[in-house]
């Protein structure tokens, strides 16, 4: 989400642009030839222990892409300001019972403040060093813009209290209408959708999709995309049973549906992390696999049918019918009937009445979103707004 928005304000060429990479966020800006700098140039001469216990932490909280050093500063730097606010015996608890989740470091990232002196702060929702950077902006009289990337659920709990960052840039007007209920003034919250999103309108996928669909046999049927993915056997917070022979169920569901209606063709594409081995081609079905790019097959498809996944709207940003199952136990993270952008279809038995309604064009979703392309610039304008 925040690459583009860093390419675009570094190729305006009027804003100095200091990146602080939190983590794994190093080596893949790197890749994209943006440099950056992480908690490790924070570090002063009187932090010693401080990373100390950087480095006791460190076994079993490393990960490959991230240099030791980087580990050993973020975890020990974020680790001495718990022990300032708790104790040392009280930092240990608070770190063996939620592990990263205990971190808050607000002064930290004032170091960061006090030592590049921004005009400006940009962070994204997450809840940790982002939500303090923002957090350490307010303190230091700094603007800031917040970044949310999809619903916000679990995200309205702070970011919707009034003070935190003075924009929020948020992914449509549904979204807005929530932070608003919850009192943020109007002025506020700007719906700008989000720039991971804009590639989808990249020409060179539609383009790719046409040639991809001239060489398919079926390609003047009706085709019907199935976004798969696991289900758990327990939701990881409520602990509501799930299902785990849910996504199995919808597939058998679905190509029964396309065996007898030869106007059809199902495609059906697991999740990466799925195993998709009971998954198998036949009539008027075929299984997509990681090899073939996403977003090439959504702009290829006539209509899209999905629980939660993301890809739900994507589909939607591109236009597509969209059919929302609400069976997984994680339904109400992704209710893209509430949202206005699907058809709701509560059964498979009830799965052919609703394709043929959005696939003859009997319904209309009740929210129009902006065209997948302009969150980047509309984010773009939100940060130049708040610049002197």
């Amino acid at each position: 989400m925040m690459l583009p928005v860093i390419r675009r304000l570094r190729d305006e060429g009027r804003l100095t642009l200091e990146v602080l990479a939190l983590t794994t966020a190093r080596e893949y800006l790197a890749s994209h030839g943006i440099k950056s700098k992480g908690f490790r140039d924070l570090v002063t001469g009187a932090d010693a222990q401080a990373l100390a216990w950087g480095r006791e932490l460190m076994e079993g909280q490393t990960h490959p892409s991230v240099e030791t050093a980087e580990s050993e500063a973020y975890l020990g730097l974020s680790f001495a300001e718990l022990v300032e606010d708790l104790g040392l015996e009280g930092a240990r608890q608070a770190f063996a019972h939620r592990r990263r989740a205990a971190f808050h470091p607000v002064r930290v990232l004032g170091r960061a403040l006090k030592q590049w002196a921004p005009d400006l702060v940009v962070a994204t929702s997450s809840p940790r060093a982002e939500a303090a950077a923002l957090r350490a902006a307010r303190v230091h009289g700094i603007p800031a813009v917040c970044l949310v990337d999809l619903f916000a659920l679990e995200e309205l709990k702070y970011i919707g209290q009034p003070g935190y960052a003075d924009r929020i840039c948020v992914l449509d007007e549904h979204v807005r209408a929530r932070f608003l209920a919850a009192g943020r003034a109007a002025h506020e919250v700007v719906a700008t959708g989000n720039p991971a999103f804009d590639s989808l309108a990249d020409p060179a996928l539609a383009r790719q999709a046409a040639q991809w669909l001239a060489v398919q046999p079926w390609h003047e049927r009706k085709k019907i995309l199935w976004v798969s993915q696991p289900e758990p056997a327990r939701h990881r917070i409520t602990g509501e049973p799930g299902d785990t022979g849910l996504p199995r169920r919808v597939f058998e569901a679905l190509s029964r549906l396309a065996a007898r209606r030869p106007d059809w063709h199902l495609i059906v594409r697991p999740h990466p992390s799925e195993d998709a081995t009971g998954f198998r081609p036949g009539l008027n079905v075929s299984i997509s696999t990681q090899q073939e790019p996403l977003h090439m097959l959504l702009h290829a498809v006539d209509a899209v049918v999905c629980m939660t996944s993301t890809v739900g709207y994507e589909a939607a940003l591109l236009g597509k019918p969209l059919i929302h199952l609400p069976l997984s136990v994680y339904r109400d993270e992704a209710d893209y009937t509430q949202m206005g952008l699907a058809l709701r279809c509560d059964t498979l038995e009830g799965l052919e009445k609703a394709l043929n309604s959005i696939l003859l064009g009997e319904w209309t979703p009740s929210l129009r979103l902006a065209p997948a392309g302009d969150a980047t610039r509309a984010v773009c304008r939100v940060i130049n707004g708040m610049l002197p």
